[in-house]
């Protein structure tokens, strides 16, 4: 390899790259707490961001198929609230959507939800009795479930904790999805 100043100069920076990785690995908690910080000031700018992008999709596509019509590229009026008057379309259809979700789908499915854990009393009671009627009809498998050493009450408590957790999160994913 040709040590001309090119090359130094790569190999000075895979040095210093080094020295820092090192320096960095040494000292990982502050470096961690740094970055956490830049990540707390960067978050708004990032969320600012992601709903520009998001928005840009439908407010092109206002802006294309509203003003994009030959006699209307023409028209200074038109090229100069083009633009405008897309993002304002585009943040009413964004909010009237964010109402619908809000208004409509969200108390549904609390409804759906509320109701189907009215079901559970009645759907366990008919289990039970289920069960009953089949230890009745063979008593060997009664016999055979007194053998093995379950702890039902902890079985009942996890199902019952699983729903539970499994409608509060479809609940809280909705909702963040909506906002």
């Amino acid at each position: 390899m040709d040590l001309n100043w090119k090359n130094m100069k790569k190999i000075m920076l895979l040095i210093a790259f080094a020295i820092v990785l090192f320096l960095g690995m040494q000292n990982i908690k502050p470096v961690v707490e740094f970055l956490q910080y830049i990540m707390r000031i960067a978050y708004p700018f990032l969320i600012g961001l992601g709903i520009a992008f998001v928005l840009n999709v439908p407010m092109r596509f206002i802006e294309n198929k509203l003003f994009g019509a030959k006699k209307l590229q023409n028209n200074k009026i038109v090229q100069k609230i083009k633009r405008p008057a897309s993002l304002i379309l585009t943040l009413v259809l964004v909010v009237s959507l964010i109402f619908v979700v809000i208004f409509l789908i969200v108390p549904e499915l609390v409804h759906s939800l509320t109701t189907f854990a009215n079901y559970i009393p009645g759907v366990v009671s008919d289990v039970q009795q289920w069960i009953e009627d089949l230890w009745q009809t063979y008593p060997q498998l009664s016999e055979w479930l007194g053998t093995l050493e379950i702890n039902w009450q902890n079985m009942v408590n996890s199902a019952l904790g699983f729903v539970q957790d499994l409608t509060g999160s479809l609940l809280n994913s909705t909702i963040s999805v909506a906002s």
